[in-house]
């Protein structure tokens, strides 16, 4: 039995007319599959989610406990707010920031306000912390001081330590060369990285097939460990990731004795540093940023790119030493002969 065409053309024109008032309506949207699949991780939050999209995944759901002690504190601040007016509040906009949204959200109402209290509150608190600390005053919070916060919402400011200084092959074009310590003191130990006078000392580092776990163990027990201000492996591992972009830099710090690959392959040591640096939260002190501010100095100035330009072209090899003195030495001789036929002609004149 045919169905009754009257009622398809309405439902064609009530889906027609949705569709004419849909992309006006939202301003926040799913991001489409087929840029997902270039690359999944580059649209999923690794730490926290804001707003309804991410909000029940199993994984970020440990940070909702930071979104409520958030919450509790701005109640504290303001204690002539009850926390009844905010809900009364946000369940009568609910239904605007739901339209904001393109695509289904499953969150009931309840569910949906309890999500923008939570989130519209840490929000805040977050702004009002920056604003505390652009201002010069201290403000005590567990959580941002551990640089998460910082992290997120600010993706580059604290990992922005790696654009500062250049990877291991560009160094030596300020004259920045590598020496090898030796590691053998009670107090020397793999992360005494120092720059002197020119020079970055640092010990030598084995890679084999146990340093991607070793490290992995590490970095995971002092990104949990809240009570630890100084993250000294995660500054390590993110130092070398600055030192080493390319399999050509590790092969210069191979060469340098910095590195010992026993993996065999300088381009694995890349990949494997660029892997473990992955998700990983700076804290706010970073260990090696008096090294950072060194270095920048030194690469600033133009009388060490100058000299290191020199030394490359000119100085690269022996033989090219004596071709220089060679150079420098007729010239001198010229100079001479010059000099000595101008005193001989003053000579002549004055006797005439």
């Amino acid at each position: 039995m045919a169905s009754d065409p009257t009622a398809v053309v309405l439902d064609l024109e009530v889906e027609l007319r949705c569709l004419t008032s849909t992309p006006s309506q939202f301003s926040i949207f799913r991001v489409p599959q087929v840029l997902r699949n270039v690359n999944e991780k580059a649209y999923a939050p690794r730490l926290l989610s804001i707003g309804p999209y991410h909000h029940s995944k199993d994984q970020l759901w440990d940070f909702e406990k930071y979104k409520m002690s958030y919450l509790q504190r701005l109640l504290e601040r303001r204690l002539d707010i009850p926390l009844s007016r905010y809900f009364a509040v946000m369940r009568e906009l609910e239904e605007t920031a739901r339209n904001c949204y393109g695509g289904s959200i499953s969150l009931n109402q309840d569910e949906f306000v309890k999500m923008m209290i939570l989130d519209g509150c840490f929000i805040v608190e977050v702004f009002r912390k920056f604003r505390l600390e652009m201002e010069g005053r201290r403000h005590n919070d567990p959580t941002l001081g551990q640089g998460v916060v910082a992290y997120e919402l600010h993706n580059g400011t604290n990992n922005s330590h790696c654009n500062f200084i250049c990877s291991a092959t560009e160094i030596p074009e300020a004259g920045i060369e590598f020496r090898k310590v030796e590691v053998d003191k009670d107090d020397d130990s793999l992360f005494d990285i120092k720059f002197e006078n020119g020079v970055m000392k640092m010990p030598s580092l084995e890679i084999g097939d146990a340093t991607e776990t070793i490290f992995q163990n590490l970095i995971a027990y002092e990104q949990c460990s809240q009570d630890l201000n100084l993250k000294h492996v995660i500054d390590y591992v993110e130092f070398l990731k600055c030192l080493i972009n390319s399999s050509k830099d590790a092969e210069l710090l191979r060469r340098c004795g910095i590195i010992e690959n026993l993996l065999g392959d300088d381009e694995a040591i890349a990949t494997l540093l660029k892997k473990l640096c992955d998700g990983v939260v700076l804290g706010e002190k970073f260990y090696y940023w008096e090294v950072f501010n060194k270095v920048i100095h030194h690469c600033s100035r133009r009388r060490n790119k100058w000299m290191a330009k020199l030394r490359h072209d000119y100085f690269n090899t022996p033989w090219a030493i004596i071709s220089v003195l060679a150079a420098l030495f007729l010239l001198l001789l010229t100079l001479l002969q010059s000099l000595f036929a101008v005193i001989s002609y003053y000579q002549q004149a004055q006797s005439h």
